[in-house]
């Protein structure tokens, strides 16, 4: 995807299930993935360009994703609701420019064993339902978080959450 696409917009490649790459040119000015762009495609993997600072809600819904992956000096700001949920993720590492992850964002990511927020993260809210039946087991929250929603854990495996103050 050329350097001149600034959004994907709602349901771009919706439904695209033979579509399993997407790869965007060098200093991509993309910055938002909107709504149900990926929505039951066929990606298995993403980089995400840094310009990109809001992921839509339900962006990889029911995907074949298990790999994505953040450039560095991502500005990305939130992902969206129900932005991943019911994808095949097996790990994923959250930007520290990241301020809130939406209300089911990883729902029933039940291949999800993996959650790791990078230094100096700037996360204030886990939304409600976020990481419902997912599959990892422990998880270190950064110290910046105010808010942890309703269910956010709900029905997961996690065994240990340490919580970091500042």
């Amino acid at each position: 995807i050329g350097t001149t696409v600034t959004s994907l917009f709602a349901n771009a490649f919706r439904d695209a299930t033979s579509l399993t790459t997407v790869t965007f040119e060098a200093e991509s000015t993309l910055t938002s993935i909107g709504y149900k762009a990926f929505y039951n495609s066929g990606l298995t993997s993403i980089t995400i360009p840094k310009s990109v600072t809001r992921i839509g809600e339900q962006a990889f819904v029911t995907t074949s994703l298990t790999t994505v992956t953040f450039e560095a000096d991502s500005t990305l700001a939130s992902i969206g609701f129900a932005a991943f949920r019911e994808s095949a993720l097996t790990s994923i590492i959250i930007p520290n420019s990241v301020t809130s992850i939406g209300t089911g964002a990883f729902w029933e990511t039940t291949s999800l064993h993996t959650v790791t927020f990078e230094a100096n993260s700037s996360l204030i809210s886990i939304g409600n339902y976020a990481f419902q039946q997912s599959g990892f087991t422990s998880i270190t929250i950064p110290e910046n978080v105010f808010t942890i929603g309703n269910n956010a854990f709900l029905d997961s495996s996690l065994t240990t959450a340490t919580v970091n103050y500042g």
